[in-house]
């Protein structure tokens, strides 16, 4: 993604993990910090803290997270069909850190232990489907743009050599890498 143009912003990062009830992973909060309103490949918004709008707060989507589980989970119900996830702060819960383009969320799938070790799941924005990754996010989006790993719900043409990333710097530009 390149270098960014300014330093690093400073994110009171024990405010926001106390508010959410766990710590987060090391990379996630580099790359938020490096890179605030993080849009990868034009398709996969990641979720910072104290975002312009709910819908780009992790903070905040950690609440819509917990009432869409429960909406999905009630909908299979009625189907005998069962959701394979349970929402954060349950014990092995799912914490969104991204939403694509096409209304898939992109998850931590949380533990017991250290959250560098936490791994990546991605559902359909319907909970039909769902693809895990054994991994962090910087190695999701690696294994992504390096095509070593593929999740069957994002778009077939995704990412593609024209893919570009973007995010808002400290003065608050648009600017592409």
């Amino acid at each position: 993604m390149g270098l960014p143009e300014r330093p690093p912003r400073a994110i009171d990062w024990q405010s926001v993990e106390e508010a959410l009830g766990t710590r987060l992973p090391a990379d996630y909060k580099d790359l938020i910090a490096r890179y605030p309103e993080l849009v990868v490949g034009g398709f996969i918004r990641v979720l910072g803290p104290h975002g312009r709008f709910p819908s780009m707060d992790i903070v905040a989507e950690s609440q819509s997270n917990q009432s869409w589980l429960e909406y999905i989970t009630e909908e299979a119900e009625h189907h005998d069909e069962a959701i394979p996830y349970v929402a954060y702060p349950a014990p092995g819960g799912i914490l969104r850190w991204g939403v694509t383009t096409n209304g898939d969320y992109c998850h931590w799938r949380t533990g017991p232990g250290d959250p560098d070790e936490w791994t990546i799941v991605v559902s359909e924005g319907k909970g039909d489907e769902w693809t895990e990754f054994a991994g962090g996010l910087g190695a999701f989006i690696e294994a992504l743009f390096l095509a070593r790993s593929t999740v069957p719900c994002f778009r077939g043409d995704w990412p593609h050599s024209g893919s570009t990333t973007t995010f808002r710097d400290r003065g608050d530009r648009a600017v592409s890498a």
